[in-house]
């Protein structure tokens, strides 16, 4: 028996009892009604037939960002799943007698109970701001995205059916560039298939600007239903993006908004998330009012671009994997070219390249990815000993690459699954009613960037080699040739002084050290540093002060509602039939 909560979803029935319930958009219909010998059906329709005739693995034919729930009336069984980036958000519950999942975190912890904080969830949102497969509320989990999860009365077992593909794609000469425009044109315009407005964010950055220039050309042509496009950008004193912006809006004649980050900050006391911690709550709720009064029902961002199209300072990897092939000569020319680039001694470059040789399955210790890691070694974490072991060890549980992996790809595909496994992209809870979705994240996308050769995505002292190349003549010309990369350190520390004024006061009880996961001495000394504008490991010290005033909303009773009804249903008993 199906026991239903406020509705959601599209719900499908088969002849043979089972029910799938889907919530989300699908892209390549058209291509699985041929694969299914179909001629009609919708979404939750041919996700069922998938299912149906292929098992689990059958799901990773659906192309798009969704999450589905199916009633297995053979097995007894119930089976949740998210795509492979996890954009719509599932999360679940299960004790002995019951399952409840939702896409509302906010109705999940409500309905089951869950008030607890998850120790493993609070380590690696300390650590690096992701907890893979932990939600704050112990025994409330995210589905895993790309794999099924199928729940039975006496188990629980998980079937992956996407991976990243680890062989190589090879073009000859332009043909690169081509095919990237035609798949990067693709992710857009299977995002614009609604007769509604539509918005985008827009910073000036290459990534949020190609979004926004891609789809207002679509509607623009009228290759689009979408009858009209608004962007949102986010301004601040003393902003280098601001003139970017203003090339892409007066180039493509957008229709603007512009949120003052001083009255929607980063952070605020009353605003850091309800149900799980959250930065920029009070702009996501700002937007959701905003495309509300629009009739907006998409809005897209440019997240997943820096890495998706090689934005790297550092892809010295390059040489490792010339010197595995054999090529010497040329593994030395590309190791002093980027010993110029990066103003780095050639033999640190060569020695790199021996170990990742050596080590399969190493991630190089480059300059991208050592950002930050001096000012960690300096100022701390703030973590006690006792909690640091739990952080260690959770952080530790992370899946081994492929041994087959070649050395250019280890950190793409390092970063690229955290990003999934966390479900980084995940749609915010404040935007739950529209199709909140990422063009860079679009899957045909990312695996053909993915396995291209490194050389033809970046080069020493230029990354971003094959975008600059093939969106010439789609982006501004300035934007095309940016290389500076706003940051927002004055906006980060204006909205947290106030925070940190709170937190020092003498008589505050702090508690995350009074949980025993911080040090208070520690803290403490790291907290005068920012209020003098010294060095104290900022970027972890913002996630320290987030959750701690969560936590302090959380036991206060501080709760904002969500907009829309959530995708929820639970199961009384799974051994009863539908």
């Amino acid at each position: 028996m199906l026991q239903c909560g406020p509705p959601r979803g599209r719900h499908a029935r088969s002849g043979r009892g089972n029910v799938c319930i889907w919530d989300g958009r699908l892209d390549n219909r058209e291509e699985l009604l041929i694969l299914l010998s179909e001629r009609d059906g919708d979404e939750g329709d041919l996700a069922l037939r998938l299912y149906e005739t292929r098992g689990a693995a059958g799901l990773r034919y659906l192309i798009g960002d969704w999450s589905l729930v199916i009633w297995d009336a053979e097995t007894h069984s119930v089976v949740l799943a998210s795509d492979y980036a996890g954009v719509r958000p599932l999360y679940y519950s299960r004790t002995d007698d019951r399952l409840l999942w939702s896409s509302s975190l906010s109705h999940l912890a409500e309905w089951s109970g869950a008030s607890e904080l998850d120790d493993d969830y609070v380590a690696g949102f300390l650590t690096c701001g992701l907890a893979a497969g932990r939600t704050p509320y112990r025994r409330v989990y995210p589905a895993t995205p790309g794999a099924a999860l199928r729940v039975t009365r006496h188990r629980t077992t998980t079937d992956v059916f996407w991976s990243l593909p680890t062989v190589d794609t090879c073009y000859q000469g332009d043909d690169y560039e081509e095919e990237l425009r035609r798949r990067f044109r693709e992710a857009v315009a299977v995002r614009l298939t609604a007769e509604a407005p539509a918005a985008a964010e827009l910073s000036g950055g290459l990534d949020s600007s190609s979004v926004v220039c891609v789809a207002a050309s679509l509607i623009a042509s009228r290759s689009s239903p979408t009858p009209k496009l608004t962007t949102f950008s986010y301004t601040h004193d003393g902003s280098t993006d601001e003139g970017y912006i203003r090339l892409v809006e007066q180039s493509r004649g957008l229709s603007p908004i512009h949120l003052d980050t001083a009255e929607f900050p980063f952070i605020a006391r009353e605003y850091v998330g309800v149900a799980a911690p959250l930065f920029w709550a009070a702009r996501l709720i700002e937007i959701s009012r905003q495309l509300a009064g629009t009739g907006s029902r998409t809005f897209l961002t440019g997240q997943l671009g820096d890495l998706v199209m090689g934005n790297w300072l550092d892809d010295s990897e390059q040489v490792a994997d010339l010197l595995e092939k054999g090529h010497l000569a040329a593994g030395l020319r590309e190791a002093l070219a980027w010993s110029r680039s990066l103003r780095v001694p050639v033999y640190s470059i060569l020695w790199r390249a021996v170990r990742d040789g050596l080590f399969p399955g190493r991630v190089s210790d480059n300059l991208d990815l050592l950002t930050g890691a001096a000012d960690r070694e300096l100022h701390g974490d703030s973590l006690t000993a006792n909690f640091r072991s739990r952080a260690d060890s959770f952080q530790k549980s992370e899946s081994r690459l492929p041994d087959c992996v070649r050395p250019t790809r280890r950190k793409r595909y390092r970063a690229l699954n955290a990003i999934l496994a966390a479900r980084v992209l995940q749609c915010p809870e404040p935007l739950l009613d529209v199709s909140y979705s990422h063009p860079f994240a679009h899957r045909p996308l990312v695996e053909f960037m993915m396995t291209l050769p490194a050389e033809v995505v970046c080069g020493p002292g230029a990354p971003r080699r094959l975008m600059r190349r093939a969106f010439a003549g789609i982006l501004p010309d300035a934007v095309i040739r940016r290389r500076s990369k706003a940051t927002y350190n004055a906006v980060f520390s204006r909205a947290l002084a106030p925070l940190v004024t709170e937190l020092l006061e003498p008589r505050q009880t702090i508690q995350l050290v009074e949980r025993g996961y911080l040090d208070g001495q520690c803290l403490r000394q790291r907290l005068l540093r920012f209020n003098h504008g010294l060095e104290c490991n900022h970027q972890q010290l913002r996630l320290v002060i987030l959750l701690e005033f969560w936590l302090r909303n959380r036991e206060g009773g501080i709760r904002r509602p969500v907009s829309a009804a959530p995708f929820s249903h639970s199961m009384a008993s799974i051994a009863a039939s539908t």
